[in-house]
């Protein structure tokens, strides 16, 4: 199988490649394993400056071998179609791995978020859900924040939803995304409580404020890169001082960086586990929705702990039985299970 270089689906189908070899599976298979099943490109008229700019928005549905599709929508002026293939394909493994009855699914507009006003982000938001509607719904294809999007984004599509097609309150999830403030260092350690506390770092207490870049090259025990993909790379591997990788942001490392921190005894905790907990939450919010029922927030906290200690048992396990590292492990358990459920319904005959 060939994958395009500096592809972002490509290198998701590489991962997909080498755990279906380590499982035995036929290349057929993973070639249909790899492949998306719908992929909507649209037109978005906005009338902004006394003009009207003409945005591209996208909806690709990777796969829906275990269930609706689930995936976030993100504002950003660098989507494109081969970002949002890759997210929608990450977004299948991740709910495979943590064993959630989702497949996987991701939108997008190219646009800059923090140029649009507020009424210019409702327009967009419900014109993207006016184009897409016959794709979406609680048992099709289930829209959740991602980057430039927030709660208030949601509610818009929800109401537009409902509009056309009547009450669905399980037809989005989603909750307030912080937005990307920059770093903090402290050589003393990290409170992280108040972290939470101020949701966002521009008013943390620490020793000093850096910039993204500087923070991934500080000498630390963990890392955890939580904002945009490819931010390590061939270009600054090298310069990696941290014991411990945990991937918070959605292909963070790239494959040539990837390779090289390994061979450094740099231990990663893939994206697909380490950022699943978001998906999890979703999933537990969409089964409230479904059924018509909330729980308490002390059983969703206890049910989440559960769950994620579960898949991270679960990797660990699979990389001590094959010898692998933990994102092989997560990839391995991840496209066995999409492939167990395609196997069952016949889809692989």
């Amino acid at each position: 199988m060939t994958h395009t270089a500096g592809s972002a689906f490509g290198e998701v189908n590489e991962k997909v490649e080498q755990a279906g070899e380590i499982l035995g599976l036929k290349p057929g298979v993973i070639s249909a394993l790899s492949s998306c099943e719908r992929e909507v490109v649209i037109s978005i008229p906005l009338r902004r400056n006394d003009d009207v700019d003409v945005l591209v928005g996208y909806r690709v549905q990777h796969s829906s071998a275990r269930g609706p599709r689930k995936g976030g929508i993100r504002f950003h002026q660098d989507v494109d179609l081969d970002e949002v293939r890759a997210l929608a394909s990450l977004m299948t493994w991740k709910t495979a791995l943590i064993d959630v009855p989702f497949g996987g699914a991701k939108g997008g507009v190219a646009v800059d978020a923090s140029t649009l006003t507020i009424i210019e982000k409702e327009e967009i938001i419900r014109r993207w859900t006016r184009s897409l509607v016959h794709v979406l719904g609680h048992h099709r294809d289930i829209p959740a924040p991602d980057m430039g999007t927030d709660a208030k984004t949601m509610a818009w599509l929800m109401d537009e939803f409902h509009r056309l097609e009547g009450f669905q309150p399980a037809c989005v999830t989603g909750k307030p995304v912080a937005d990307v403030t920059g770093g903090i260092y402290d050589k003393k350690g990290i409170e992280i409580p108040s972290i939470f506390a101020h949701k966002t770092l521009e008013n943390v207490q620490a020793d000093e404020r850096i910039s993204g870049d500087a923070l991934l090259e500080l000498k630390c025990d963990v890392l955890i890169p939580a904002a945009l993909g490819g931010v390590i790379n061939g270009k600054n591997c090298t310069k990696i001082n941290a014991a411990f990788i945990v991937e918070g942001a959605n292909q963070p490392i790239t494959s040539t960086a990837d390779k090289h921190l390994r061979s450094q005894g740099v231990v990663i905790v893939p994206d697909i586990l380490a950022n699943s907990g978001g998906v999890m939450g979703s999933y537990f919010e969409w089964t409230q929705n479904i059924q018509e029922f909330s729980w308490p927030i002390e059983k969703f906290r206890r049910e989440l702990d559960s769950r994620m200690e579960i898949a991270f048992a679960n990797v660990n396990e699979t990389a001590k039985k094959y010898s692998i590292d933990l994102r092989s492990a997560a990839f391995v358990l991840a496209v066995g299970r999409v492939a167990k459920a395609f196997e069952m319904r016949g889809s692989l005959v």
